[in-house]
């Protein structure tokens, strides 16, 4: 693929979508995503969907069906489809034909959070939390959303921009960052950080943490961001959505083992709440700089911009499928 190709593909990824508050039981909704429209569901069972917006059967809208025990109901013909596009029922048939079920997308709801496989099929598991025990059981904030006007990948390469840090946020590098790619899907990234005591909020960061940060961030997809920082308990993440090619969605949370006592939950509540505080002020800066980003700009200096340099190799070689986005966003 050339340039413009990479940009108007997005790679199969997790990518989040909305919170799962957003979803009642019995309602769909319409997002915007990835250039297009899709809808999400939850069933009277409590399960979520994604499937295409359209019935296979006549092209009916399915964002105006009802839903039922197992997902939309088109109100054309009383079709209904599960969270798998599987058609389930055929109004006054025994028989379900063969070309009555309808493409869906693999959903994930974690830390509060709707995510989809944007693919055909998940191609890797669901990200790993080094600072959960048990992967299916979270304690986590309320996750801070944001929607910005510039390209998803902006907000995410910023975290491999080492030069960065010291240009805006007051940090300096100490130890010097190692790059890892260990599979297609996945980029590490190792360094140091020191923070320097100019502002409030820097000075609040050494109190309650430390002056020196041991980083580490594992990048999945090109937009699920995992930073463990050493003397911490909890996992940041940082995770974007494409609205179109000009807009994107930001989703940030800390999470941890689920603490077993009343008062250290109370305490590990307020402490992720605190986390994910300074996790979004810290990228107030960013946020702020990178409006209407163009990021297919690329005149990197090898000496200075390396972790972005590792970010866009990464990038571009990120596995994507045209004829599936083609088919599914409308």
């Amino acid at each position: 693929m050339n340039r413009s190709e990479l940009f108007k593909y997005y790679p199969e990824s997790w990518y989040p979508i909305c919170l799962s508050k957003e979803l009642k039981k019995g309602n769909s909704r319409e997002f915007h995503a990835f250039g297009g429209k899709i809808i999400l569901f939850r069933n009277l069972k409590g399960e979520v969907g994604i499937i295409k917006r359209y019935c296979p059967h006549m092209g009916t809208d399915l964002l105006r069906a009802p839903i039922g025990n197992h997902g939309p109901k088109c109100p054309f013909h009383f079709r209904e489809f599960d969270p798998n596009g599987r058609c389930v029922y055929v109004e006054k048939s025994d028989t379900i034909p063969s070309n009555a079920h309808t493409k869906a997308l693999t959903t994930k709801e974690d830390m509060g959070i709707v995510f989809v496989f944007f693919g055909d099929k998940p191609t890797f598991d669901f990200p790993y939390f080094s600072r959960v025990k048990d992967q299916d059981d979270k304690a986590y904030s309320k996750p801070a959303v944001f929607d910005l006007n510039t390209p998803y990948q902006a907000l995410l390469f910023n975290g491999f921009d080492t030069h960065h840090l010291d240009c805006i946020h007051n940090r300096t590098i100490g130890r010097a960052p190692a790059f890892t790619n260990p599979n297609r899907h996945l980029l590490t990234a190792d360094y140091s950080m020191k923070v320097l005591p100019n502002r409030l909020y820097d000075k609040l960061v050494r109190l309650i943490n430390t002056k020196e940060n041991e980083v580490f961030l594992e990048c999945y997809g090109g937009n699920f961001l995992v930073i463990t920082l050493k003397d911490t308990k909890d996992n940041i993440l940082i995770s974007s959505v494409p609205i179109d090619d000009k807009r994107s969605r930001i989703f940030l949370t800390s999470t941890s083992t689920p603490e077993r006592t009343f008062l250290k939950r109370i305490g590990q509540k307020f402490r992720q709440k605190l986390t994910t505080y300074l996790g979004v002020e810290f990228l107030k800066p960013d946020i702020d700089i990178i409006e209407n980003m163009k990021p297919e700009y690329r005149g990197l200096y090898s000496e200075q911009d390396i972790g972005v340099i590792e970010f866009w190799k990464y990038w571009d070689k990120l596995p994507r499928n045209p004829e599936f986005q083609e088919k599914f966003v409308i």
